[in-house]
């Protein structure tokens, strides 16, 4: 799934003004159930405990990855993405964590959750003519399908921001029965 991924990618990276969005490496792609922010290493057993519970009874499962999009829209884009689909489970997972993360301090999400896969930021440097031209270039593709993804685990990630992208270092993980 991240070679197609990395397809689209390219593709949208030579259809969009230079510079003009960050991609994500193929291979640091991921779907954010719960972003906890900056959280102090001694969190990171409660933390532990609170997936393991949220995920106890969840069985392995499946979501299709269709449709590419833009956050806020594709008239002013911040953020290219890939949807998620058919997840119910996947919305069930994540609700199982947002109530089990909201007594250790973590507050609950203002926002509904949206299952989706971030391929790229457009830089704040883009001018509106740049950005407009990034949302047109995922417009004329936003009917693809991807295919089907299989969850098997839920995994703690820390991610330290760096000059040339993210490093993410796996924490914990709990695996789904």
């Amino acid at each position: 799934m991240r070679g197609k991924l990395g397809g689209m990618i390219a593709q949208l990276s030579r259809a969009t003004p230079q510079r003009s969005v960050r991609w994500d490496k193929a291979d640091k792609i991921h779907l954010t159930l719960k972003f906890l922010g900056d959280t102090p290493q001694e969190d990171v057993p409660r933390i532990s405990e609170a997936l393991i519970n949220a995920t106890r009874d969840i069985k392995k499962f499946s979501f299709t990855l269709d449709g590419l999009g833009c956050f806020p829209n594709f008239k002013q884009p911040r953020v290219v993405w890939v949807g998620v689909k058919d997840s119910a489970a996947l919305i069930e997972m994540q609700n199982r964590i947002e109530t089990q993360t909201v007594p250790l301090g973590f507050p609950k999400e203002d926002r509904a959750f949206s299952p989706h896969l971030t391929l790229g930021r457009v830089r704040r440097e883009a001018s509106r003519a740049e950005a407009a031209s990034v949302g047109e270039a995922v417009r004329i593709r936003a009917n693809q399908t991807f295919g089907i993804e299989s969850v098997s685990r839920v995994i703690l990630m820390k991610s330290d921001l760096q000059r040339g992208g993210s490093i993410y270092t796996s924490l914990f993980t709990t695996p789904l029965c």
